[in-house]
């Protein structure tokens, strides 16, 4: 066609100059002959004119068809792609999608038509750039990556896009599967084992350096870590990702039980997701740490200090050592030079309070050694200055009651369980299955808070009655706590019931104005 076309157009220019050339001949020659020849070269151009308007016509009739045909193969093309298509208006109503997308709402031809889009992708902004690796959308319970293309309309016409979501849930999967499962190794090393086995007693040192190893085993076990001891006072703990990251979050959620401006982790999974970022990057700007929101080196060794601190809280509170027993036991002044358990406690009392308060020092583990030296006596004085008290570095009772009072508005701040409290205290009997009663039903109370913070543990029925489903939540416990897994319930598996129960409480609830870990409305919604 396009060839005829360029013909024709050769055609007419050569005869156009011909026919000037003949007409101006003819003039000089005769007037009819050039009448003659303006004749004959209008006919010649009308013949052209209407062989050019057929072509032409003819041009336009293929170009049309042709159209048709890509416009049809385009429909088709997109009714039979293989990612589900969703056309939407500017108001996000389901205007139109193929096969795979009727496929992927889940419903027959003309069900969706006039839906809101976020019933089905949620609340996703389409209409910004879409990253490269799409929005990761959730439909059905799979994961799909969207991609999203805007028409470019015309004045007067809708804005329409079109949604191409990717199925990748399985290429998800098992993303989030490595991460989880890829091995990590944990170095513990007993800073103090040489100072134990030479303090200890000839007859108590096998027992002492025993229980140490057997509390770094269970420690490991709990989270199913493979332990392997390299030296006397070091060990390597292999575990999966996301037990080490579970060790982070459930920390951080009983560290945050003090802290309330580090927000809860819901839930506690071991996946490194944005809200443990979150709490991590909370933590740092707490204690002063490079606010990245990656547990590095020295934000994890102060996340192992901090919890330490608040652990020993409550043990210190929960084996019924009143505040004003302590304030007895030790009334004279301590000063530099003096040792022993009093040494010791205002030493954890210094470490506790440097950690609510900057103008205090902070202390490392190792540093509570209940030896009165230069470092506790400065950090009396930053004490005594920071309350107004004589500097005196020395600790004399003016600066314990201080000191103990500002423990105690600590004490304060951590929510009370009475319930837990209650049942902390074992029944007069072993719990087996066939018991009823309360015993039983506070035993089922304990395994249901504890599911809470392991997914392994079946959630039971609290009807006071011990029946196999309590058995065998129980049995999965014991293996928690590295316990002969038997079912039934005797002094050792009930406390260590009760010290689970007690971390995950703490690890769950929120303080006023807390942010708890996810949304309002979502637990409702879930």
């Amino acid at each position: 066609m396009r060839k005829r076309l360029a013909l024709l157009s050769t055609i007419f220019g050569s005869m156009f100059l011909l026919c000037v050339a003949v007409t101006g001949v003819a003039a000089m020659v005769d007037t009819r002959a050039m009448v003659v020849s303006i004749s004959v070269f209008l006919v010649g151009m009308l013949v052209i004119f209407v062989q050019y308007r057929y072509i032409t016509a003819g041009t336009n009739r293929y170009l049309h068809s042709l159209g048709d045909q890509v416009h049809a193969l385009q429909t088709e093309a997109s009714i039979d792609h293989p990612l589900a298509l969703l056309v939407v208006n500017a108001g996000g109503e389901i205007v139109w999608y193929n096969k795979k997308g009727e496929e992927l709402l889940g419903g027959s031809a003309e069900q969706f038509y006039g839906r809101m889009v976020a019933d089905f992708i949620g609340s996703v902004d389409y209409r910004q750039p879409t990253p490269e690796k799409g929005f990761p959308v959730k439909v059905g319970g799979r994961m799909y990556s969207l991609y999203a293309n805007e028409s470019a309309a015309r004045e007067g016409e809708e804005t329409l896009y079109a949604l191409y979501l990717v199925d990748d849930n399985d290429l998800k999967h098992y993303t989030d599967l490595y991460f989880k499962t890829r091995p990590a190794v944990m170095r513990i090393m007993v800073d103090n084992y040489d100072e134990l086995a030479q303090s200890a007693r000839e007859s108590d040192r096998t027992q002492v350096l025993s229980e140490i190893e057997y509390q770094i085993t269970q420690f490991a076990e709990k989270y199913g870590g493979i332990i392997s001891q390299v030296e006397k006072d070091r060990y390597n703990v292999v575990f999966e990702d996301k037990d080490m990251q579970r060790i982070i979050q459930n920390r951080l959620n009983r560290i945050s039980t003090n802290y309330p401006g580090i927000p809860k982790i819901y839930p506690a999974d071991g996946i490194y997701d944005a809200d443990t970022e979150r709490a991590v990057r909370a933590f740092q700007q707490q204690f002063n740490l490079t606010a990245d929101g990656i547990a590095g080196r020295a934000t994890w060794y102060r996340i192992a200090f901090v919890y330490n601190n608040v652990k020993r809280l409550s043990e210190l509170d929960s084996e019924g050592l009143t505040l004003d027993e302590v304030s007895r036991q030790f009334p004279e002044t301590l000063r530099e030079g003096a040792s022993g358990p009093g040494v010791q406690l205002l030493q954890y009392f210094l470490a506790i309070a440097g950690e609510y308060y900057d103008a205090l020092p902070r202390w490392q583990p190792a540093e509570i050694d209940g030896i009165f030296g230069p470092q506790t006596r400065a950090a009396v004085s930053a004490y005594q200055r920071m309350l107004g008290l004589p500097d005196t570095g020395e600790a004399d009772r003016e600066t314990w009651d201080a000191l103990v009072s500002t423990y105690q508005s600590i004490l304060a701040a951590r929510p009370v369980q009475e319930w837990l409290d209650q049942a902390v205290g074992f029944p007069e009997v072993f719990v087996v299955e066939g018991m009823r009663g309360e015993a039983v039903r506070e035993a089922q109370q304990l395994i249901n808070v504890i599911a809470r913070g392991w997914p392994q543990v079946p959630a039971v029925a609290v009807d006071g009655i011990f029946g196999p489903a309590t058995r065998d939540a129980v049995s999965v416990v014991q293996a928690l706590l590295g316990l002969p897994a038997t079912g039934a319930i005797g002094p050792l598996t009930w406390e260590g019931m009760a010290q689970l129960a007690r971390d995950v409480l703490a690890s769950s609830q929120t303080g006023e104005g807390q942010y708890p870990g996810y949304a309002v409305g979502e637990e409702e919604s879930a």
